[in-house]
């Protein structure tokens, strides 16, 4: 099943991304767990954003969403190259925030 994305970010459409839904964002930091880290909750922010930020995958990925648990077996193809777009970027952006943070 993918990450809701929408949920994660607190937000209905990808247009809602103004002054205080960044603001918004920047106060999730501050509601860390004890199992996630800071790197993590900023890679997750970070890949939402990516995602619900391209139109072609915004729409891939709503698609999906929609269909729920059906998704993998139906639209195969689409579902693991929607997964390796979020697994790939949440790597990525986990090993950039893991250098930033050696270097401060």
């Amino acid at each position: 099943m993918l990450p809701n994305y929408y949920d994660y970010l607190e937000i209905e459409d990808i247009c809602e991304l103004d002054d205080n839904t960044r603001t918004k964002l920047a106060g999730m930091l501050d509601k860390l767990t004890k199992n996630e880290s800071l790197i993590s909750v900023a890679s997750k922010i970070e890949t939402g954003v990516y995602l619900l930020d391209d139109p072609y995958l915004k729409e891939s990925y709503d698609y999906l969403l929609e269909k729920g648990w059906v998704a993998p077996l139906t639209d195969t193809i689409e579902f693991l190259y929607l997964l390796s777009v979020i697994t790939s970027k949440r790597i990525e952006t986990t090993i950039r925030f893991i250098f930033i943070c050696i270097k401060a």
